[in-house]
């Protein structure tokens, strides 16, 4: 019936070949990866420049027009922004810890 229908559509011999030159593909495919990420690890590592990766790191943000100094130097200094100043509730100030002692 519905098996040697399919047995006669699909030969299982010819799908094992599939599969095999599937698999040996899929490994060469792992392992060019693997050898390609390697040789980047140890062509940036090597050099042991900081001022080299950045740049590198840059150009790469620039052309997909990310600008991060651009963005930090507008942020606000740690403990200079009116974020860390007095907090209020309904226009009166919140207590400080020295007012909570003194009560």
């Amino acid at each position: 019936g519905v098996m040697k229908t399919m047995n006669k559509q699909m030969n299982p011999q010819d799908m094992a070949k599939v599969m095999q030159n599937f698999e040996r593909e899929n490994a060469k495919m792992d392992m060019t990866g693997e050898l390609m990420e390697d040789t980047l690890d140890s062509a940036l590592g090597e050099s042991g420049d900081e001022e080299e990766s950045d740049l590198i790191m840059n150009q790469v943000l620039d052309e997909i027009g990310i600008e991060i100094k651009g963005q930090m130097d507008r942020a606000p200094a740690a403990g200079s922004s009116s974020l860390a100043g007095p907090s209020t509730v309904r226009g009166t100030k919140a207590p400080t810890d020295a007012d909570i002692e003194l009560s």
